[in-house]
């Protein structure tokens, strides 16, 4: 039996790999980075570390996320060198299937949007398994240089000397 976390993302059903969900926390006060794009929301500090943020709805072209409330849910998903949070819809919970329920695991080859196949949840239907590694392949070159006076009101913001 493997495990699955089951999520909506601006409202349509996808789910991870459990064995790759550290954790599920509430939105919480982020780190911006000047000039990122849309979907890279920030970081997060956790334990001690920087966590980077991606909203899910932008990451995947799906449209405009709903706005964003103190309950607005973030899966924190680990591989075994990366961490990522991501922002997303709802959480719908756990849910558990046969192996063999997984079905076009070839359908999404590398260099494909993120997903490592589909899986049929007897409340859901059909969900897109998404790919944790592939996700978290973030091309941080995407981030524009920053001009200088930029990152001194940016370092001035959060309290840092320029």
């Amino acid at each position: 039996m493997s495990g699955f976390l089951a999520m909506t993302v601006n409202a349509l059903p996808m789910c991870l790999p459990l064995e790759n969900v550290a954790r599920v926390v509430p939105l919480s006060r982020l780190r911006a980075i000047p000039d990122a794009p849309p979907w890279f929301v920030g970081f997060l500090e956790l334990a001690g570390e920087f966590v980077p943020v991606v909203d899910l709805a932008l990451r995947l072209s799906l449209g405009e996320p709903p706005p964003y409330r103190l309950a607005t849910p973030m899966v924190v998903v680990t591989t075994a060198s990366e961490q990522m949070a991501l922002i997303v819809e709802e959480v719908l919970g756990v849910r558990g299937v046969a192996g063999e329920s997984v079905t076009h695991a070839g359908l999404f080859p590398p260099g494909a949007p993120p997903f490592q196949g589909m899986i049929r949840f007897p409340d859901i239907g059909p969900v897109p398994i998404l790919h944790p590694a592939r996700l978290l392949e973030m091309d941080l070159s995407v981030l524009q240089p920053v001009a200088p006076d930029a990152m001194r009101d940016f370092l001035n913001a959060a309290g840092m000397e320029a």
